[in-house]
């Protein structure tokens, strides 16, 4: 029994993302999982050269809203947007 468990602790987790859709201005808007995401979840979109943190502000027409934590460099259509699970925190 003690090997199974060994087993289940080593699995990967399960990887939810989304794929860009669009970028108005600084906003982003994600497709994908919605029921992974709500106001508040950390996404971060891979552009082959860079991941760029982001977060989720808002949903609209089935598509996630997402504001960028750093510049928007290399972002297009079809980027990955992975859901990241660990909360944002910010320590004085």
């Amino acid at each position: 029994m003690k090997a199974l468990a060994k087993q289940i602790v080593d699995m990967d987790g399960v990887e939810a993302y989304g794929r860009v859709a669009s970028v108005r201005g600084l906003m982003v808007e994600v497709a994908g999982p919605i029921h992974a995401m709500s106001v508040g979840v950390r996404l971060t979109i891979e552009t082959g050269a860079a991941k760029i943190p982001c977060e989720v502000v808002g949903f609209s027409g089935g598509h996630a809203l997402a504001m960028p934590f750093a510049a928007l460099d290399g972002v297009r259509r079809g980027c990955r947007a992975v859901v990241t699970t660990a909360a944002g925190t910010i320590r004085p």
